[in-house]
């Protein structure tokens, strides 16, 4: 193969109407999607600093009112508004947030993220009611984000179909113009070679754009962070990603009939990979391992709150039997002001709901083992999960999230505990109750992006196509030929 003759076939491709329609398709969809991603991230880092403007306000605010009461102690205020008052103060003034920082890199894929909370405010209260609830419209959230891995995932291939699909059907059909029969001549390859060769083109001249859009919204600072490393893996996955379909694309133009048959073999595939096979693989994992319904937890809660109030007396002997040392002097277990109930209560209806909560816990990890085997049979169920994971949108990194904040519940209720129990003497030497711990998010990495066997099923299957493509491609249409032979000089 000469530099002119790949010179040659490139100006071929470029004349292609279907080619420059894809491109311009494609430069729009995926500056459209960077920015979209961009934009998540930062909404979600704006309600981040909103709500730490707001905790350190509300602080402010009771450290106000703290003072204010010291110099004046005649003042009377609501009992729920009284800084003074340790149960009141940890139940209904305290403002504190868990947050999940918004990385840069997200903006690549925002997944189902938005889904997940990551602003968590957090007091005393029951921990369920905390940990649910979306902050966005649910309409937005029905429709979803436009992100670069739903470009790359869905639109790309097809994009590829739309305007490599004809390589090989229409010569084979004996049209062409005079310059395609040149370049049919001059080449000394195989047809299937020559086919392949066009193929990896067309992919190449789809993937630039994607290399130019993505280094620019780095570089530019357009993504926060500028995360190199995950756009570098982005861009690397994408080339395994379209060397998979350029592959299918050089078996099936070696072999279509037509240039209309040749793409309705390419979309049918496009439709069982991404669509059809995730489909089976979401259906599969919910009949094999299904997740209680949220009823049944909602009636989980509602019994364990019955028990914990019918059970109150003998609880509260229980925990102080337990704990003699959190025990006021002079006091009867049963005649304990009500916060100092509630927290006992509040206690046995979380060590009641830990079963369900196992439970759940348990099915959704099954599903994720059941959905990572379906990821060996469809590239792109594997290729969203990889992207999901460079970005930090996977589900993984959102229960370790999930996990870090209920050990900051448990810190808190350490904290707030023995100072509800010892009542305003704990306050003698000042509002201690106002430093009380703050959450600090410890990121993890996941040591590899996505399925391992899923990403080796994609090389073999990438090896398998173009090793079948460069030889088992058929020769040109006699006819074709027979004009190559007379554009010889």
């Amino acid at each position: 193969m000469t530099a002119s003759v790949l010179r040659l076939e490139a100006r071929l491709l470029w004349r292609e109407p279907a080619m420059r329609a894809a491109l311009l398709a494609l430069v729009t969809a995926f500056a459209f999607a960077l920015w979209q991603g961009r934009a998540v991230v930062l909404e979600q880092r704006a309600a981040a600093v909103a709500a730490e403007e707001a905790a350190a306000a509300a602080l402010q605010g009771s450290r106000t009112a703290w003072e204010r009461l010291q110099a004046e102690p005649t003042l009377t205020v609501p009992a729920r508004s009284d800084p003074r008052d340790v149960a009141a103060f940890a139940t209904g003034q305290i403002v504190t947030h868990a947050i999940k920082p918004a990385r840069g890199e997200a903006a690549f894929s925002i997944g189902q993220s938005d889904l997940y909370p990551y602003l968590v405010r957090l007091d005393l209260g029951p921990r369920d009611k905390a940990m649910v609830g979306e902050v966005e419209n649910p309409h937005q959230l029905l429709v979803g984000h436009f992100d670069p891995a739903f470009v790359v995932v869905f639109l790309l291939p097809l994009l590829l179909i739309g305007a490599a699909h004809p390589i090989g059907a229409f010569e084979r059909s004996g049209g062409g113009s005079l310059d395609a029969m040149l370049s049919i001549a001059s080449a000394s390859a195989r047809d299937g070679r020559r086919y392949a060769r066009r193929v990896v083109l067309a992919a190449f001249a789809l993937w630039l754009p994607l290399v130019a859009l993505t280094l620019l919204a780095v570089a530019t600072g357009l993504l926060p962070d500028r995360p190199w490393r995950a756009g570098l893996a982005f861009l690397g996955l994408t080339v395994a990603y379209l060397a998979f379909w350029a592959g299918v694309m050089a078996v099936l133009a070696g072999r279509g009939a037509t240039p209309a048959r040749t793409a309705l073999h390419l979309v049918a595939l496009w439709a069982v990979l991404v669509m059809v096979v995730p489909g089976i693989a979401n259906f599969t994992a919910r009949q094999l391992s299904p997740v209680p319904p949220r009823a049944e937890f909602v009636q989980a809660m509602r019994d364990a709150t019955d028990v914990a109030e019918r059970e109150r007396a003998r609880l509260l002997d229980r925990y102080f039997g337990d704990h003699p040392e959190l025990m006021p002097a002079g006091a009867q277990a049963q005649k304990l002001p009500a916060a100092v109930a509630r927290l006992v209560t509040q206690r046995e209806i979380e060590t009641r709901m830990a079963e369900v909560e196992a439970r759940y816990s348990a099915a959704l990890e099954a599903q994720q083992r059941v959905l990572a085997r379906f990821e060996w049979l469809s590239p792109p169920l594997w290729l969203q999960s990889a992207l999901n994971r460079i970005a930090g949108t996977d589900l993984a990194r959102q229960r370790d999230f999930e996990s870090q904040v209920v050990a900051h519940h448990e810190a808190l209720r350490d904290h707030f505990e023995p100072l509800i129990l010892r009542g305003r003497a704990a306050l003698a030497a000042g509002p201690v109750h106002f430093d009380f711990p703050r959450f600090e998010y410890r990121p993890v990495r996941a040591p590899f992006p996505g399925e391992p066997v899923g990403f080796a099923v994609l090389l073999l299957a990438v090896a398998a196509t173009w090793g079948y493509a460069l030889r088992a491609a058929p020769r040109g249409a006699p006819a074709t030929r027979q004009l190559a032979r007379r554009a010889r000089p």
